[in-house]
C-alpha cells in the first residue's frame, strides 16, 4: 500500500509540474512531465487533455487531437466536446473545399478543353 501511494503522489508532481510548466509556456517540457505521467497511469483521462494543449501550442495540432480522443475514449467530457467541435469544423472545411474544386471544375474545365 505504501508503494501505491508513493506511485500515485510521483503521478501527481509530474501532473502538477507539467500543468505549471504550461502555463508559463514551457510547453515542451510540460510535455515530457505529462509523458511521465501517462507513463505511470496510463488511464488518467485528463494528463492526455492537458498534454493535447501543449502539443497545439507547439504546432502539433495531430498530436494534439489524438491526445485529446484518447481523453475523450477515457471519459473527459471536456475532450469529448473539443473532438466533436474540430470533427464538425474539419467536416465544413472540407465541404468548402469540395465545393471550390467543383465551382473551378465547372467554370474552367471547359475553357480548357478548346
Amino acid at each position: 500500500q505504501f508503494l501505491i501511494i508513493c506511485v500515485r503522489t510521483i503521478f501527481s508532481e509530474f501532473l502538477f509540474r507539467g500543468s505549471s510548466k504550461a502555463r508559463l509556456n514551457n510547453h515542451q517540457e510540460a510535455i515530457i512531465d505529462f509523458d511521465k505521467s501517462i507513463e505511470i497511469d496510463p488511464s488518467y483521462a485528463k494528463a492526455y487533455f492537458f498534454r493535447g494543449g501543449s502539443k497545439l501550442a507547439e504546432k502539433d495540432p495531430i498530436g494534439a487531437c489524438n491526445d485529446w480522443k484518447k481523453a475523450a475514449s477515457l471519459g473527459d467530457k471536456r475532450a469529448t466536446s473539443l473532438v466533436s467541435v474540430i470533427a464538425t469544423k474539419l467536416y465544413h472545411m472540407y465541404k468548402q473545399l469540395v465545393m471550390k474544386n467543383l465551382l473551378f471544375a465547372l467554370l474552367f474545365i471547359p475553357l480548357m478543353s478548346f
